[in-house]
């Protein structure tokens, strides 16, 4: 559709994205010769494997507790109370 000149509006609501969606994954995937699907897939594979993990932010006795009240079947919701009071 690109290459028949239709506009990005229009493709994104063909294929059931929003514009914004499309134009970022345009802008990261395109290369000199345009849009290839295997290309992109090649480029988001490798941004992930760049990307570093987030590091931990809850730590020692807080995380045992959380994890002792996963382990008991509580929710997440239910933990959060718990941890809140």
């Amino acid at each position: 559709m690109r290459k028949e000149g239709k506009p990005q509006r229009e493709i994104a609501t063909a294929i059931g994205f929003s514009q914004l969606a499309l134009s970022k994954e345009l802008k990261r995937n395109c290369g000199q010769r345009g849009y290839w699907q295997g290309q992109a897939q090649r480029l988001a594979t490798k941004r992930k494997s760049l990307r570093k993990s987030r590091p931990r932010v809850i730590l020692g006795e807080v995380r045992e507790e959380i994890e002792q009240q996963l382990r008991t079947k509580q929710s997440p919701q239910q933990i959060s109370g718990a941890m809140h009071r």
